[in-house]
């Protein structure tokens, strides 16, 4: 009973190897779906009470500033279910912090396993499609998901990981596991030509070398040949079937496209404090994209620019916060799986400039339960005798299954109704221009 929740949360992250099969609705909905039935389910499960990491004035005007940016909303209630998934992703994340090492490291483990063998299957997809068919169409080699490049983000948090994984044990075999995955979700990144997930990626290995320096060189070891062997294997099938990787890389079109995105994004914050509300981006027609590929604008365009500024606020005091810690306990096993750590949240938070990393459903998950990773390490190697109460925060987890369970219902009626009132993703194209669809979460509209 105590390892469960690790082998729940494996295995709805394993979710991109086997969620073609399941029935009903588009791969992006089932990812949804599942995703909330976790939020229920993951709370359940675990007995610990949680204990929020910040004053709790601060949890109350988040709450507040929450309610009131959905009350400004066109429409209240879609904004309602956007609060209550970010608000249920969190209490998972509080859940993961509680775990214990052993747990924690099980399910690093797990994730490697997950990157094996979707690094597998996607070789073997990209083979048998190269041999029948002479070339390679990325678009149907992510079984499912209407972007190639929608499981990347995932890949941002498990390299990381995977590489913490790798050099913080003696056994072989688990190392083996560690650079494997790594080394895989390298080379399916550079074959899908992901240029937010490699030059995430990078940057924060570079952070964590400068700030480390001399005792990063255990983890940074792994993570190199990791990344040399995967990129030259990834590129290296992009030449063998003909692509012109200099031009790949110069490619200007998505650039310009987040431009219009980020542009209208700061258009939707100046229109009131509380922007225009949760889920409300996409209220309008804006090409191919209902999210601006940005998480900080996205937040100041739909809970406004005080939300926004406090976000980029904690990111940078929590990364800096950790980078101290860090530097004190660098020794080790613990102090390796910390480097590991601060590196995926540096990797996430460069990733979501760029990207919309903490939009979709399968790298929700991948993220907050990184975030637990990082606040649980973060509470280990505080010595210091605590004053802090846990018990009053009991209430925080069953809060969270009630409306979880609604939203899981809704979502599930609303996906089994014909496509009327709903975006299609296939053919972008909006039923009535004139009024307002904020997106949840139809057909991979995201």
């Amino acid at each position: 009973m105590r390892d469960l929740p690790p082998y729940l949360l494996a295995l709805h992250l394993s979710l991109p190897i086997w969620i073609a099969q399941l029935p009903l609705t588009a791969a992006h909905d089932k990812a949804r779906l599942l995703e909330l039935l976790l939020l229920v389910a993951l709370p359940l499960l675990s007995r610990k009470p949680l204990r929020w990491p910040a004053p709790t004035w601060l949890l109350a005007l988040l709450l507040a500033w929450s309610a009131a940016a959905c009350a400004m909303s066109d429409q209240p209630t879609i904004a309602l279910r956007e609060c209550a998934l970010l608000f249920g992703l969190a209490v998972m994340a509080l859940t993961v912090s509680e775990w214990s090492s052993e747990q924690m490291l099980l399910l690093g483990r797990l994730m490697c396993w997950v990157g094996v063998l979707y690094g597998l299957v996607f070789g073997m997809t990209v083979a048998i499609a190269g041999y029948v068919e002479g070339q390679i169409y990325p678009f149907a080699l992510v079984f499912g998901f209407d972007n190639p490049r929608h499981l990347a983000h995932t890949q941002t948090v498990l390299i990381p990981v995977a590489i913490g994984v790798a050099a913080s044990t003696c056994s072989s075999r688990v190392q083996a596991l560690g650079w494997a995955a790594a080394m895989l979700a390298i080379a399916v990144a550079s074959f899908l030509c992901s240029r937010a997930t490699l030059l995430s990626i990078g940057l924060s290995f570079a952070s964590l070398a400068l700030l480390m320096r001399r005792p990063a060189w255990r983890y940074l070891r792994w993570a190199t040949t990791a990344a040399g062997v995967g990129a030259s294997l990834g590129f290296g099938l992009l030449l063998l079937f003909g692509i012109d990787l200099v031009a790949q890389a110069g490619s200007t079109e998505s650039g310009s496209a987040r431009l219009e995105l980020w542009r209208a994004a700061l258009d939707d914050a100046s229109q009131s404090l509380f922007g225009v509300g949760p889920m409300h981006f996409s209220r309008m027609q804006r090409g191919d994209a209902a999210h601006p590929h940005n998480a900080y604008l996205q937040v100041a365009a739909e809970f406004g620019w005080p939300a926004a500024l406090a976000l980029v606020f904690c990111v940078v005091w929590a990364l800096i916060s950790m980078a101290r810690r860090l530097r004190q306990n660098a020794v080790g096993t613990h102090g390796v799986w910390g480097m590991a750590l601060w590196t995926a949240l540096i990797a996430i938070s460069i990733d979501a400039t760029l990207s919309g990393n903490l939009v979709m459903p399968q790298s929700q998950v991948w993220v907050f339960v990184t975030m637990g990773f990082a606040l649980g390490w973060y509470r280990g190697t505080n010595h210091a005798p605590t004053t802090e109460s846990a018990t009053r925060w009991l209430w925080m987890r069953w809060l969270v299954v009630a409306p979880m369970a609604v939203l899981l219902m809704v979502s599930a009626w609303e996906y089994a109704q014909p496509l009327t009132h709903f975006i299609e993703s296939k053919s972008r194209h909006f039923p009535n221009p004139e009024k307002v669809y904020p997106r949840f979460w139809r057909d991979g509209w995201l």
